[in-house]
């Protein structure tokens, strides 16, 4: 569903900027920028040498450069961690995308020469871009843990909207587990984030709500022990005449996708993925602003 790209610095450079590559990386990285993620490998030294090689071309320079800022600002450009190489050719760069390829796969890789891994800009003349690299809208996926890991490897902080996301039923722990596990991956170079979940007050006389909030903490305490990361579970109860919660949506620092069928996974059972895009990602958060939340709170559990 998300897709990953990495382009050589070489494709940057104003030799290769003829009018219909300029165009076809144009579309490109607008398409990339509410679908995927561009990657930027030994950390920043890709993006100084992009930026580098973009001041050579006297035509299209403006624009280029607006099309980097903007996924930069958009979080779009994803920095891997350093490999101990320092790339001098184009060669260089296409080893070290080989090596983050093996760990796990890139969509698409390009480079100045087209070999039988990567391709050229030239390719894309017969290429539905937006149909390859754009956002396709909503779409049938099995609820697997490789869409959650596409979603959540790069995320800082993570939202999870369900209101029948409790912790403590075996499948949404499992769920959960998966998450936390992929959240923050970033191609082994894990980092520890924020996990935050919302989900809506019941009547339970089977499972009182003292003892369901003891099996949460203890599962929070898991979470934080074994992966880092902070998690925060809030229950809301709806307001007589307010809007109701029914929405299931995963919400991170970049994106947000909205899944129909619930957000348990199972390999074996179809949902609705939709992505949400950046521009939407407070109006899905803003109900749960504890300053002007839509709903009432019930509980809170940070860990």
């Amino acid at each position: 569903m998300l897709k990953e790209i990495f382009l050589t610095p070489e494709v940057f450079l104003g030799s290769n900027m003829s009018v219909s590559n300029f165009y076809n990386l144009k579309s490109l990285l607008e398409n990339i920028s509410r679908s995927g993620f561009v990657l930027s490998l030994e950390n920043r030294d890709w993006i100084k040498c992009v930026l580098s090689n973009i001041s050579s071309c006297a035509k299209h320079k403006d624009q280029l450069l607006k099309l980097i800022e903007y996924l930069k600002d958009r979080e779009r450009i994803e920095f891997q961690p350093k490999s101990g190489a320092e790339p001098q050719t184009e060669d260089d760069w296409l080893k070290i995308a080989d090596s983050i390829n093996s760990i796990r796969s890139i969509n698409s890789i390009f480079s100045c020469k087209k070999t039988d891994r990567t391709f050229v800009l030239d390719d894309l003349e017969n290429v539905d871009i937006g149909d390859k690299y754009g956002y396709g809208g909503s779409i049938a996926r099995l609820k697997s843990e490789k869409e959650l890991e596409n979603v959540v490897s790069y995320a800082k902080k993570l939202t999870i909207i369900d209101p029948y996301f409790y912790p403590d039923v075996y499948r949404y722990k499992r769920t959960l587990e998966i998450i936390a596990k992929n959240f923050g991956e970033r191609r082994n170079n894990k980092t520890k984030g924020s996990i935050i979940i919302h989900c809506k007050f019941q009547i339970d006389n089977y499972n009182p709500w003292e003892k369901r909030l003891d099996k949460w903490r203890s599962i929070c305490r898991h979470i934080r022990s074994n992966y880092g990361h902070t998690l925060t579970i809030y229950v809301w109860k709806e307001k007589q005449g307010g809007i109701k919660m029914h929405e299931r949506y995963l919400v991170t620092n970049q994106i947000g996708l909205v899944v129909g069928a619930g957000l348990d996974v199972n390999d074996r059972s179809t949902s609705e993925f939709g992505l949400k895009q950046y521009n939407e990602l407070n109006d899905i958060t803003s109900p749960f602003d504890k300053n002007n939340p839509s709903f009432d709170l019930v509980y809170e559990i940070t860990m």
